[in-house]
């Protein structure tokens, strides 16, 4: 679930699928026994787990599978970068590796100051990546390979 307010709303919780979120149609979980869930993955065809005991389990093994086997090697989604300043403590940038559509949130940035550090995480992840900057937190910008539509190009710090 997105939290929080302002630059804060880039925050996820990590967890495979919030509730009531849609999972990629083509990952399947299913309790095969009582107390016995397996998680299938129809893009493959091939990976398969057995005997986890909950329901989160199976889920949790196939987002792991689809993180490591699919998400990259596609470069799906959009990654969307935030600077994040709170109260006066010291500002940072937070972000999140969004596969799009009906799939999920594939992974959380490390917090990080540098928007150099945060540009190379999300670089080597997606070709469209968002941006709000720290010298202009409330516009987005865009970042990557593939421009997001309505999105001026990131260009030079101000």
């Amino acid at each position: 679930m997105r939290n929080g307010a302002g630059a804060g709303n880039l925050a996820r919780v990590a967890e495979p699928f919030d509730a009531g979120e849609k999972p990629p149609s083509r990952l399947h979980v299913f309790e095969h026994r009582p107390g016995d869930w397996w998680a299938e993955c129809g893009i493959c065809e091939t990976w398969r787990t057995a005997s986890n005991p909950t329901q989160r389990r199976a889920w949790n093994e196939i987002h792991a599978h689809f993180r490591s086997d699919h998400a990259a090697r596609e470069r799906l989604g959009v990654v969307c970068i935030a600077w994040s300043e709170l109260d006066g403590a010291e500002g940072y940038y937070l972000g999140y590796w969004d596969g799009g559509s009906d799939l999920m949130v594939i992974e959380e940035m490390p917090n990080t100051p540098s928007i150099d550090v945060a540009l190379e995480w999300a670089r080597s992840r997606a070709d469209r990546i968002q941006v709000r900057p720290s010298w202009d937190p409330a516009h987005s910008y865009s970042a990557g390979s593939t421009p997001r539509p309505g999105m001026p190009p990131l260009t030079a710090r101000q």
